[in-house]
């Protein structure tokens, strides 16, 4: 690419990212404002923010667990588990004091777990979803326990129900493969009045229910998905507008779900794509953009770009390989790991690789800036990517943080790994 041309490209590729998401200052859902590693905060890098030095707080919480950190007016909300509970934390962005703690029974694992114990950390896996309306913070245990606390009133709880009792939830079925159960992975997501809970249960792999109450009882849901398929395992719900109606992206064991959500179809099947990984465990969660999904997993059955219309799901290219990370994809650009970070032009008739970067591992995630660059980790390190170019502007060695997703939120990195330790660098600040 020409320097001319690449400048051009550079300067219309961050004028977009900013056009569409121009609502970054929070970082309340997994994976951010639109659940999609894409935020409107820039990097710092003009500010002289990188290479990051001293972290501006570090604090170890002792609890263990994959669930990512989210962050809503200068508060940080996220999970871990010891000594027979699951704890909730909520702290200061600016200076990680904890502000307040909640805690409830718990196992260290999902009720049939077995097969890869040492891949993954005791506790919580799902990251917690915060709605901006009432204040309340939703979270989900790995033993399926879904819990909702008001953050105005120091987390006091507010109602609470395990689903995984409720609605009987089974093991999962034995198909003769390498059989996983990862227990419940996947972060609720609010929508209107719901919170929307995958389940997994022959009730329906999606479970809505009153974000007020929890239902009469709670755990009694307001509707639930016309597909019933065992939970996927993946780390979030992907929301997606598809001619005009709302919908959400589930991948389940044996599907890529895409669910409605507007009123008088909720739950209903906008389409439907075949799907099932070859080790029973869907891990990756599908990455979308416009009326599109790529999706990838571990140990196949492949990686497909699937085009969702409302004539249904299909395949319309292979894609590249990727491994735990979700990608990142926008303005038809692909950003994985696959160990190395490649970017991958998508919106083509052929699927085709840009440029490659640094090798961040099977974990490594990262965000989306607009001022066109990427934060990465993995590997022990955090590095500063020109979107664009694919060059390393900035590289800093430090905590391995596994596939935990970092947050970004007023100027503010913050870091986590499976021990409980949360790190933050200012990205407004000249190191």
């Amino acid at each position: 690419m020409k320097r001319g041309t690449a400048v051009l490209f550079s300067l219309f590729f961050m004028t977009a990212l900013l056009i569409e998401n121009a609502s970054g200052a929070n970082w309340q859902h997994w994976r951010g404002p639109n659940r999609n590693g894409v935020t409107s905060e820039t990097s710092g890098y003009a500010l002289g923010a990188w290479p990051l030095r001293k972290p501006i707080w570090k604090i170890n919480l002792n609890a263990t667990g994959e669930s990512s950190p989210i962050v809503y007016d200068g508060r940080i909300y996220t999970m871990g588990y010891r000594d027979g509970k699951d704890y909730v934390y909520c702290l200061n962005l600016q200076t990680g004091a904890i502000l307040w703690t909640q805690s409830y029974p718990s196992p260290p694992r999902g009720r049939f777990a077995h097969s890869n114990l040492d891949s993954y950390a005791e506790g919580p896996s799902s990251t917690p979803e915060y709605d901006a309306q009432t204040g309340y913070l939703y979270t989900y245990s790995i033993d399926g326990y879904l819990n909702c606390w008001n953050t105005r009133t120091n987390g006091e709880r507010v109602w609470g129900a395990n689903l995984s009792d409720i609605y009987h939830v089974q093991v999962r079925p034995d198909t003769g493969n390498v059989q996983n159960d990862y227990g419940c992975t996947t972060s609720p997501y609010v929508y209107g009045p719901w919170v929307i809970v995958e389940v997994g249960c022959k009730d329906g792999s999606l479970l809505a229910f009153d974000k007020l109450t929890g239902g009469n009882p709670p755990g009694t849901a307001a509707w639930h998905s016309q597909v019933a398929d065992p939970a996927g395992h993946t780390g979030g719900l992907a929301p997606m507008i598809l001619d005009g109606v709302p919908c959400i992206a589930v991948l389940t064991l044996y599907h890529l779900a895409i669910v409605r959500l507007d009123k008088g179809n909720e739950g209903r099947t906008y389409a439907l794509f075949d799907y099932k990984a070859t080790d029973d465990a869907n891990l990756v969660s599908p990455a979308v953009w416009k009326n599109y999904a790529f999706l990838s997993t571990h140990l196949g059955p492949g990686n497909d770009l699937v085009e969702i219309t409302s004539n249904g799901a299909v395949k319309c290219q292979s894609g590249p390989h990727s491994e735990v990370g979700v990608p990142i994809f926008y303005n038809g650009k692909l950003y994985h790991t696959s160990g190395w970070l490649e970017c991958w032009e998508m919106n083509s008739p052929t699927a085709k690789m840009l440029w490659r970067s640094d090798n961040f591992g099977v974990e490594g995630t990262g965000i989306l800036t607009g001022d066109g660059k990427l934060i990465m980790q993995g590997n022990s390190k955090i590095e500063l990517i020109d979107a664009v170019t694919g060059k390393t502007l900035a590289r800093t060695d430090g905590e391995p943080v596994r596939w935990i997703s970092p947050a970004l939120s007023e100027g503010v990195l913050v870091c986590k790994n499976d021990k409980g330790e949360l790190w933050a660098y200012s990205l407004r600040r000249k190191q």
